[in-house]
């Protein structure tokens, strides 16, 4: 029997005012199976020169509990502007508080806008409906836009339609020829596709919210802190799948659910076959490799539908141990989509379905 984990309640912190977005225009949104893809302020004397805001490079670890930022902005407004921003493709100094800022895609950077109580005039959409934890915090007179996939072409001419002061985006979505045409529309950041502490620290710095960027990620970091398994013995060994046909997808420890799991202080998750799949967040393998899944539990993802059929199909599937154990788990579009949403958003989402992972697991 299969078991399917009860979608969990996404709460997520509402600004006071803010209304939120339940309807979506007609979006053509673009969505590419790519499984994965899914600052601190310094002071200067001299007010009238740029200060560093700096976070950490994008390729560093930085799985460590976050350390405040050791001086801050003060009010909205006020110095550290102008600010010059590190990001992944370098560097870019921002004048003035953004007033109209522009989000290239509905991931990380919209998720961590938002967390930080700001609604760009702007956003590039992927998903039609947006996923809960987005849903919930967008107001309704933002515009949506078709957003780019990675690597794919921006459409400069809409872009710049939005006069935007700021644009941050995906550096998958922004390329470095790219970034010197945004740079001639708006100052633009690039936010790291996946690293929720990068991503926070980098959209604070570049909007002034480097003090709402600290309180936050302490939140987060003491809700990981604090998280319990509430389980009678050892965590069971987990695996996250997709299955499509001819493929199967296994998520590592540097996907967003693997991430959350470590930071959590829970055992690695660990796929179970190494290949040359272009993506650290996740192993790709043949169905005949399937039996390589020895898991205590399997939570198989199904973003698009077809996945646990596919995975079914397999004569290896019925001899796997956590089929045998009957300790499969289900997780429909939203919920397998927040596996590989790195945001501080679905930090707290994340969790909550690990939860109910062990919950079930331990009946």
């Amino acid at each position: 029997m299969v078991r399917s984990v009860t979608s969990v309640q996404y709460s997520v912190p509402r600004p006071l005012g803010r209304r939120p977005r339940r309807t979506l225009g007609a979006v053509v949104a673009t969505v590419v199976l790519v499984v994965a893809a899914s600052g601190c302020g310094d002071d200067s004397s001299d007010d009238s020169a740029p200060s560093a805001a700096t976070s950490a490079p994008a390729d560093e670890d930085v799985a460590d509990a976050w350390t405040p930022s050791p001086t801050t902005a003060g009010a909205v407004g006020e110095p550290p502007f102008p600010v010059v921003v590190d990001h992944p493709l370098g560097s870019t100094t921002i004048e003035a508080e953004p007033a109209r800022i522009v989000a290239l895609t509905d991931g990380g950077e919209l998720a961590t806008l938002l967390a930080l109580d700001l609604q760009p005039v702007a956003a590039g959409a992927r998903t039609d409906p947006q996923v809960p934890w987005i849903d919930e915090l967008l107001a309704d007179d933002v515009e949506l836009f078709t957003g780019p996939d990675p690597g794919g072409e921006i459409n400069l001419e809409t872009i710049a339609g939005f006069s935007p002061d700021l644009i941050i985006g995906q550096e998958d979505v922004i390329t470095e020829p790219t970034l010197e045409l945004l740079q001639e529309i708006a100052p633009t950041v690039a936010t790291p596709r996946s690293g929720w502490r990068d991503q926070l620290r980098i959209v604070g710095a570049a909007t002034g919210r480097v003090d709402a960027a600290d309180a936050l990620a302490m939140a987060t970091e003491a809700e990981l802190a604090a998280f319990d398994p509430e389980l009678d013995g050892p965590a069971p060994s987990l695996a996250f799948v997709i299955g499509v046909p001819d493929i199967v997808f296994s998520f590592t420890e540097l996907s967003a659910i693997g991430t959350v799991m470590t930071d959590a202080g829970l055992a690695p998750l660990e796929a179970p076959i190494a290949n040359d799949f272009d993506d650290d967040e996740a192993n790709m393998y043949s169905p005949e490799e399937l039996e390589a899944l020895d898991a205590n539990v399997i939570v198989v993802l199904d973003p698009f539908g077809g996945s646990l059929e596919t995975l079914e199909e397999n004569p290896l599937w019925a001899s796997l141990p956590a089929v045998q154990d009957d300790q499969i788990v289900y997780f429909d579009a939203d919920d397998a989509r927040a596996t590989r949403f790195d945001s501080v958003l679905t930090v707290p989402v994340n969790l909550g379905l690990l939860q109910r992972i062990f919950a079930e697991s331990n009946s």
